[in-house]
């Protein structure tokens, strides 16, 4: 049978959770050793969703079902030429539970906060902390109305995730809000949050100035990255998605997927400069919407 998702799952306990918002559960790359940190404390029916070390492309469902019993169970999916199951083809199941389909992830949550995986039905998501921080400064380039800039070490809160796209909605400590790039910046892990915060001074800060008392110089690690980096230049790239610039991108140029650009700079805040060979224009553009072509 196939189930579809709802805006948002009750159950028994009188708990609420939303199986859209995959900030509050999805946790990515967690060893298991993580996920005990995690549940270990955490009362029954509570779960997270992770990365399956052996197979990138599916997840793990994490569940305290027990005072002492955390389970795990894999989340398969497939495309399917089932013309039943309308939403793009794509099948979703637990592992060992083929008979019952789902059309999304958060469809499998809803139905199970309201069924049993084994000992206990899905009551309430392992909050994550939304945290992250900044690899790299993002400070030009971008679309001063909609984007979020930072400097390396900021620490950043995510507001709205979707996994899979290049930009996520975050807002910053000064509580400035806007849309941040997801190459630049890295989701912190939950035993890493603790030791960050400590290390936060906000009464010194400054609006877009770094949180963190880095033990490196930010210029040199800057002018090492962009160094390393621009060793490659120049190089040929295939264009794998269309860009538009945004009016305000002034020195951004347009690409269209499968025209070839020779890279002639990699920058270190998002974005490449470099020459379209299908019309000659030079300027900026996002590099995660090219791949190198290999020799």
């Amino acid at each position: 049978m196939s189930q579809d998702p709802l805006t948002a799952c009750s159950n028994e306990n009188g708990f609420t959770f939303d199986p859209n918002d995959e900030v509050s559960y999805y946790y990515g790359d967690l060893s298991r050793d993580e996920v005990k940190t995690v549940l270990d404390e955490a009362s029954i029916g509570t779960f997270l969703i992770r990365d399956s070390t052996k197979d990138i492309d599916q997840k793990v469902l994490c569940v305290k079902e027990g005072p002492k019993s955390i389970n795990s169970y894999k989340i398969i999916h497939r495309c399917t030429d089932d013309h039943k199951i309308q939403k793009d083809s794509h099948v979703f199941y637990i592992y060992g539970k083929e008979d019952c389909l789902f059309s999304s992830i958060p469809s499998i949550l809803e139905f199970y906060s309201n069924h049993y995986l084994n000992q206990s039905p899905l009551i309430k998501p392992a909050f994550y902390h939304k945290k992250c921080i900044a690899m790299y400064d993002f400070t030009e380039n971008g679309d001063p109305n909609e984007d979020l800039y930072f400097k390396k070490d900021e620490i950043l809160s995510i507001i709205e995730y979707t996994q899979g796209e290049n930009w996520w909605k975050a807002s910053n400590e000064s509580g400035k809000v806007g849309l941040v790039p997801v190459p630049l910046i890295r989701r912190l892990k939950p035993n890493e949050w603790p030791d960050i915060k400590k290390r936060i001074v906000p009464s010194k800060l400054e609006v877009n100035q770094p949180i963190i008392h880095s033990q490196k110089n930010s210029t040199d690690e800057e002018s090492n990255y962009s160094n390393e980096k621009n060793e490659k230049c120049p190089f040929d790239a295939r264009v794998i998605e269309d860009y538009t610039p945004s009016p305000y991108e002034h020195s951004c140029i347009s690409l269209k997927k499968g025209q070839i650009v020779t890279v002639l700079e990699m920058r270190s805040m998002g974005k490449w400069f470099g020459q379209n060979q299908s019309n000659g224009n030079k300027g900026l553009f996002p590099f995660n919407r090219v791949e190198m072509i290999d020799d």
